[in-house]
This record gives structure tokens, C-alpha cells and sequence, in this order.
């Protein structure tokens, strides 16, 4: 496909101008999608920055949504780019030497990576082959096309746009962070500089989490885009944020990343010993909800000072701790969905009271 472009250079990258019909974006756009399957784990970092993707699954109720406005409005605009990377060198002539215009060709084999804009393009593609709009083929959308961008700066661009721009989802963006400051270290010092540093650290402590068939919460908590599962009773944006208290606790800031994960594990292995009918169906009680780790991650760092006090972080030592509170710790109907207890607190502002009344009774 050769095409007419501009071709511009900001700092030291050249992007290209142009225009294409739906039809060449429905068939050449890619979207390097995340694959919740892949365990992180097993991989060292060029091989999972191959192999993971960055994007969340096509919304259907967006795309559709962008569907029913081009079928509805004759007049239709869709004026904003469609910003994509082709990997690879793509030729390009000028027609007039240092004019900056010229043809494109980008090539069948070439990839095209949709690093925003696929809602647009996904509705186009519904509008003709659910609504019967074949004529959309040739509705032609401004693209921004990004050359010989590497796949980490592709993801970079993608997190800036989604995150500046638009709101990306809480837990897919954090993935982005960690994946893309295992290539970049000016990321983890701007999130340094801002306080905000743990939000990687949190990725990588669920990570272990998650896939350990001994934790509380192994297959509990969804990833991004993983389907819904009825075990999986938290999401892991909620899950990272309600980490936050405990590691940035002066008792996790320095300690390895297997050392932090062992003390939640422990913990929450003395919360289900303590409580056991809270986790065996955990749908019919808040405890592994937002109340319940917003509150208790609340609590942790507490407990952590009283193991350090005593030299000892066992799962004993903790369940030690938690037995002063015999009544939010002893008896699982606090934790009930539909309970008098902990179901009442339902803002953050709500789980710092709870958290407060709790220390105040392991003290």
C-alpha cells in the first residue's frame, strides 16, 4: 500500500501524516493485547516484554456505542488520529527533496500496531458487518503513524495517552509502569520523585501472590483482561491500591519483595485460621472485598510493628496479635455481605475509622 504522508521529526523520531480508509485499519491494525496467561515469573525481561502485550480487551458498549453514532448521523465525524507503530522501517519518498511530503509504502507483511484509537476502529468494523454499512470502507480517518518505535516506547506512548488523555484502568496501568521500568529506569525515578514508586512494587508482590497455590488469595484476584471467574472475588487495581499503607510502612520500604509477600501471606493465612468460614465462600462476606483489604492492609503495618518488637513474624506470632480483638477477629460474622459490621464501611474515609477502632483494640 503506498501512501501520500508528511513526514515531521520530533527529536529525532519521524512521524507520518496521513490518511486511510476504515477498510485498510480493519485489515492491517493489530492490537497487542494483554495476556493475563503468561506467568511473569518464568520469563526474564526482553523475553516478557516479547511476549506480553499492553492493551485491554475491545470494550463492546464503546465500540458499539461509536457504531450506532456513525449509523445514526449521515453528517458523522471522527476528526481525532488514530495514532499507530510500524515496528519497522517503512520506505518513504519525498516528492520534493526536504519538503517533507512524499509516498509511504507500507508494505502487506509490514505490522501495524493500534496504539490508540482501536474503540474507532472497532466500531467501524461493527457498524459494517453488524449494521450493514459497507460503504464505512471508505470513511478515511487521520492517522499518526510512528516508525521504527521500540515496542518498550510503543507501550510508553500508549500508558502517556491513556493516562494524560483518557482514564485507564487502574491495574492494567500499573502493569504497564512495572513492564515498562524493567527497560527504562527514568520511570522508577519519576515515580520516586512523585511518592509513588510502590505502585510497581504492588504489581510484582500480586504477581507472587496470585500464583501461589498456598496463598489465601490464589486465583482471587482478576487481572487484566481475564475473564470473570466466580473465585476471583477482587479486582487487582483494588488489591494494589489497598497495599499502599503497608508498603510504604518504614517495616516494608527496605525489605526484599519474598520477604514482604511471606508477611501477607502470613497474615492472611492467621485471618483465614482464625475465621474459616469468611474464606470458604468468600462471595457472602466482605473480608477479601474493598472493606475488607482497604481496612486490614490499613491495619498491617500495626502488626508489623508488634512482630518487629518481639523479633518474631510468624503466622503464630501474628494470629498472637490479632486474638486481642476478639470481636472483629474472632467471630466471622462481622465480615458478613449483609452484616451489622464491616459491609456498613463502604469509603476509604469509612475503612480508616474501621482500621483506627481495630488498632485501638490490638494495642
Amino acid at each position: 500500500m503506498r501512501i501520500k504522508a508528511l513526514r515531521i521529526n520530533q527529536n529525532g523520531r519521524f512521524l507520518f501524516i496521513t490518511a486511510l480508509p476504515a477498510k485498510e485499519l480493519i485489515e492491517k491494525g493489530q492490537i497487542d493485547q494483554w495476556k493475563p496467561e503468561i506467568n511473569e515469573s518464568t520469563l526474564d525481561i526482553d523475553q516478557l516484554i516479547g511476549a506480553q502485550g499492553y492493551q485491554r480487551a475491545p470494550i463492546r458498549s464503546h465500540y458499539t456505542k461509536v457504531a450506532r453514532y456513525v449509523y445514526s448521523n449521515k453528517d458523522a465525524l471522527l476528526p481525532t488520529a488514530i495514532l499507530v507503530n510500524c515496528r519497522e522501517k517503512l520506505p518513504f519518498e519525498e516528492d520534493i527533496p526536504g519538503s517533507g511530503f512524499g509516498t509511504l509504502d507500507i508494505e502487506d507483511k509490514a505490522k501495524v500496531f493500534i496504539v490508540d484509537g482501536q474503540h474507532r476502529i472497532y466500531g467501524l468494523r461493527h457498524a459494517i458487518d453488524e449494521l450493514g454499512m459497507n460503504e464505512i470502507e471508505n470513511f478515511t480517518l487521520p492517522v499518526v503513524i510512528m516508525n521504527q518505535v521500540p515496542k518498550v516506547e510503543e507501550m510508553r506512548h500508549f500508558f502517556i495517552v491513556n493516562s494524560t488523555q483518557k482514564k485507564v484502568r487502574t491495574d492494567l496501568a500499573e502493569r504497564l509502569l512495572r513492564l515498562i521500568s524493567m527497560k527504562d529506569p527514568r520511570v522508577v525515578t519519576e515515580l520516586k520523585e512523585r511518592g509513588k514508586d510502590w505502585k510497581i512494587r504492588a504489581v510484582k508482590i500480586i504477581e507472587a501472590i496470585v500464583n501461589d497455590p498456598r496463598s489465601v488469595w490464589y486465583k482471587r484476584i482478576k487481572r487484566p483482561n481475564e475473564p470473570a471467574r466466580p473465585e476471583a472475588v477482587a479486582s487487582e487495581g483494588s488489591f494494589s491500591t489497598s497495599l499502599r499503607p503497608v508498603l510504604i510502612s518504614e517495616f516494608a520500604t527496605n525489605e526484599e519483595d519474598n520477604t514482604v509477600v511471606s508477611w501477607i501471606n502470613s497474615f492472611w493465612s492467621a485471618l483465614k485460621e482464625m475465621m474459616p468460614e469468611a474464606f470458604e465462600d468468600p462471595k457472602k462476606y466482605v473480608i477479601q472485598k474493598t472493606p475488607g483489604m482497604y481496612t486490614l492492609h490499613m491495619v498491617f503495618p500495626f502488626i508489623l510493628y508488634e512482630c518487629a518488637k518481639a523479633q518474631d513474624f510468624s503466622k503464630d506470632k501474628i494470629k498472637e496479635i490479632l486474638k486481642r480483638d476478639q470481636d472483629h477477629f474472632e467471630d466471622s460474622g462481622f465480615w458478613e455481605s449483609g452484616g451489622e459490621g464491616a459491609a456498613h464501611y463502604n469509603s476509604v474515609g469509612a475503612f480508616r475509622i474501621l482500621a483506627s477502632e481495630i488498632k485501638d483494640r490490638l494495642r
